[in-house]
């Protein structure tokens, strides 16, 4: 029995210091890519946002002109 209970607290005396070790460090996510620096569409600057962030600026920033009707007038050629 004295031997169980020596060994039961050699168990536990090893265990403890292998709990209180920091876990290891997890490796950081790579950074989403960005646009390069001066590129445009439809006159919205674009410059260092990501997909998604480029995506919503220019939905939101070109949807109202798109949803305007669109006339178009052609000047009549001369014959003669």
């Amino acid at each position: 029995m004295r031997l169980a209970c020596v060994a039961i607290l050699c168990a536990l005396a090893a265990a403890v210091p292998a709990a209180g070790q920091d876990p290891q460090p997890q490796p950081q996510p790579a950074p989403e890519p960005t646009i390069q620096q001066g590129v445009k569409a439809g006159g919205v600057d674009l410059s260092g946002l990501t997909q998604d962030q480029a995506e919503a600026l220019l939905t939101s920033s070109l949807q109202a002109p798109l949803a305007q009707d669109f006339v178009s007038a052609r000047r009549a050629s001369r014959s003669g």
